[in-house]
């Protein structure tokens, strides 16, 4: 076998293992708000490629998902959650619902609190979680499988109507999958790298 025949079994490899990966959501809101929709507070797409959140009552300012974006999250077992916020109008984040995320499904709900004791100051901040059954509970993977809601509480501030309107800034949520190849594809380079060993022991004989 030539090197060249040797080094286009790893490319095909290494392309089967890119393959395995599993498409990610990211929201940049870079022209508009992209499917987002709020609760509690008016939502605008600003033109800096952020949405801001304005409270308009008690209930706490929420934000979701588009539709077309919820189904079936299993791929995303293992991986990340993020978002990043902003305290815009500089009153007092001391409310702390904030940055509880609810994922609810057709076998359940599940909620975690990404910013305990974190809520956002006058500069952006990213929060992360892990999409795993030890920080969300042991029936994520059955509400992952089939995902009807997603929610993202923005509300920072505790009151409404005190002379002070709450501003919240939201931008880059992402959600991620594992960067796990299957085994499969893992057996598909070993082959490979082998054929390269191969190719270089029986040229150093000669």
């Amino acid at each position: 076998m030539s090197m060249r025949n040797g080094l286009s079994a790893v490319m095909l490899a290494a392309a089967c293992v890119g393959g395995a990966q599993a498409a990610n959501i990211a929201l940049t809101f870079d022209t508009d708000a992209q499917g987002i929709t709020a609760t509690g507070g008016t939502l605008v797409h600003e033109a800096g490629g952020y949405l801001a959140q304005t409270d308009i009552d008690d209930a706490n300012m929420s934000l979701y998902l588009p539709s077309s974006l919820l189904g079936n999250w299993s791929q995303y077992l293992g991986g990340t959650l993020s978002f990043d916020a902003i305290n815009l109008s500089g009153v007092a984040s001391d409310w702390g619902d904030f940055g509880q995320v609810t994922l609810t499904g057709s076998a359940g709900q599940v909620t975690v609190d990404l910013a305990p004791g974190t809520e956002p100051g006058g500069t952006w901040q990213t929060y992360a979680t892990t999409l795993d059954a030890a920080t969300w509970g042991a029936n994520l993977g059955d509400v992952l499988a089939d995902v009807t809601s997603v929610s993202i509480v923005l509300e920072s501030h505790n009151g409404f109507g005190q002379g002070n309107s709450e501003i919240n800034g939201f931008d880059n949520f992402k959600v991620s999958a594992a960067a796990v190849p299957e085994p499969s594809t893992w057996a598909l380079l070993a082959t490979g790298l082998a054929l390269m060993a191969c190719v270089h022991r029986r040229r150093s004989r000669h």
